[in-house]
């Protein structure tokens, strides 16, 4: 060895002492075998590998070295102590471990790390599986890398958001995946090294499809029954039924009325209203029946009349919702003139019978008379003949005897 004053320092050597020793015993014993090799092949070469200071520490060194060919065989070789870089490097693989550790085993979001160049650090286990990827493939490699130019555009100004203003975010992503389209939630925030600087962006990004699916179904439900609900012609509700203190029905609030309600009822603006001020005298069978329905769930279809209104109803009433919110929805019919025109029809069939039983009673005095006149006539013709006369009535006596 011929060195340099910075060499010797490096090793703790004067630079005397080192000069003339071997490379291989400044060489830590598991590196020398290949740190010989490496010189013996005679080429130039960069290679990592530990030393010996001499007072016995070790460090690791970056060595760059290639064959100087004037005399005799000789190599240049440039050194450089990379010891703390090793073990900040060292420190950092093990945090990496820690928090893919961590990654795996507490949540089941997609949760990925990349630094401000957009190149994936880690992800989590959900990730790799929705990705098809492993996190050592997928490390280094960039959104472009996996997904359409504009689909990686909206990812990456998301991420530049993030880290521009060094503030959190939450944003709806969407990604076309081994499996399928998918939407997530992705809360996304930036990474932030000790002295302030951010050198990242993370995200832990939820799975909402499936929620994002029943949404879409829910709304278009809900267009399909707001469509029946404002164009079927019966009268139609939902009404909060509220208690006294004693936990008795005692009035109701209409929470949501349709365009058929105040032609069925006669009611006006009633949305919001409780029905005792819009009808103070409301009978109490009405709250008792859906104060019933309320608390107990079970539909009841039934007919009432509802006097201070002066309506008659077909009614069907369910509970809707949880059993706590007390509400019920009310599908109804006012059947009022069906109600008149049945009591209009009892009134005639009872004029009717009357006129029945009338009638009834004339014939009945008529048929009397007329079956004497017959009895009267036939004594006649009898004398006639106990006088030896011929009969008084004849044709006409057998003609009113026919039946």
């Amino acid at each position: 060895v011929d060195c340099n004053e910075q060499f010797a320092r490096m090793l703790g050597y004067p630079v005397a002492e080192l000069r003339g020793t071997e490379i291989p015993n400044l060489v830590a014993p598991e590196d020398r075998d290949r740190v010989v090799e490496n010189i013996r092949q005679g080429r130039q070469s960069s290679i990592k590998h530990a030393m010996l200071r001499m007072d016995g520490t070790r460090i690791v060194v970056e060595v760059h070295g290639r064959p100087v060919t004037s005399g005799n065989a000789r190599r240049l070789t440039a050194v450089r102590d990379v010891t703390e870089r090793e073990r900040a490097e060292e420190a950092l693989r093990d945090n990496v471990r820690l928090l893919n550790d961590i990654l795996d085993g507490c949540s089941p979001s997609a949760i990925f790390l990349k630094d401000r160049d957009g190149r994936f650090i880690t992800i989590s286990a959900p990730l790799e599986k929705m990705l098809g990827l492993s996190r050592d493939e997928l490390k280094g490699k960039t959104d472009y890398d996996l997904f359409p130019n504009e689909v990686a555009d909206r990812y990456r100004a998301h991420d530049t958001q993030v880290m521009a203003t060094a503030e959190s975010i939450q944003v709806e992503e969407e990604a076309d995946l081994p499996d399928g389209h998918h939407i997530f939630l992705a809360n996304k925030f930036p990474l932030v090294d000790a002295a302030g600087h951010v050198y990242g962006v993370g995200a832990i990004s939820h799975d909402i499809t499936e929620r994002k699916q029943a949404e879409a179904a829910l709304h278009e439900s809900e267009a399909r029954y707001r469509t029946l609900f404002n164009t079927v012609d019966a009268g139609f509700c939902v009404i909060e039924v509220l208690f006294d203190g004693e936990g008795k029905p005692a009035d109701y609030r209409f929470l949501e009325v349709n365009a058929a309600f105040e032609k069925q009822t006669g009611l006006h603006d009633a949305e919001g209203k409780r029905m005792r001020e819009l009808a103070p005298a409301h009978e109490a069978h009405w709250f008792e029946t859906y104060g019933k329905i309320a608390l107990t769930g079970e539909p009841l279809h039934f007919v009432n009349e509802a006097r201070q209104l002066n309506r008659w109803f077909d009614v069907y009433a369910y509970r809707i919702g949880q059993p706590e919110s007390r509400q019920v929805a009310i599908l109804f019919n006012d059947i009022s003139e069906h109600k008149q025109a049945e009591a209009e029809l009892r009134r005639r069939a009872e004029e009717l019978r009357a006129a029945n039983e009338e009638l009834t009673r004339f014939n009945r005095v008529t048929v009397g008379r007329e079956l004497r006149i017959i009895e009267l006539k036939k004594q006649v013709n009898e004398l006639h003949a106990r006088l030896g006369q011929p009969p008084r009535y004849g044709a006409e006596l057998d003609e009113a005897a026919r039946p």
